[in-house]
């Protein structure tokens, strides 16, 4: 079985992510393709240039920011990919005042792929974490759940 698209899920997160280049993004998504980001309530969607304008407010938020696909999975034309971000928050971009924390949270990502191109793309990060390791929110305790 070829993992192409596995690959090409890993080359996003290296590339566009990791390696800063979001001018990548124009290589890997394909003409009309759109990014699901449930993050982004007042958008949800994104395309191209839309999707380059948050990936460089992420990265001006945290200059550091890197993602690892921990595991990937593909079924034909579909991947999905569970993903860990780390990070120091210094820079303006999250919609709150830098607070020089460090985080680690995981996320799960899914793809459909046509023609070695990303024509759509759901994303789901553990936002309440995020914030919460940044001191933004107070996450409660929760006890054993019955």
């Amino acid at each position: 079985m070829s993992h192409h698209n596995s690959a090409l899920v890993r080359r996003w997160f290296d590339e566009v992510w990791n390696g800063g280049n979001v001018d990548a993004v124009d290589e890997l998504l394909a003409p009309g393709g759109v990014l699901h980001d449930p993050s982004m309530a007042d958008v949800g969607t994104l395309e191209a240039e839309a999707f380059k304008a948050h990936a460089r407010a992420m990265r001006n938020a945290i200059p550091d920011i890197r993602f690892t696909v921990e595991y990937a999975m593909e079924s034909d034309d579909h991947v999905a990919a569970r993903v860990t971000v780390t990070g120091t928050h210094t820079g303006r971009g999250l919609g709150i005042e830098p607070t020089g924390r460090a985080f680690e949270v995981t996320g799960m990502v899914m793809a459909h792929i046509r023609d070695g191109r990303f024509v759509e793309g759901w994303n789901h990060f553990d936002l309440l974490g995020l914030f919460g390791q940044l001191g933004v929110v107070i996450r409660p305790r929760l006890g054993m759940m019955i």
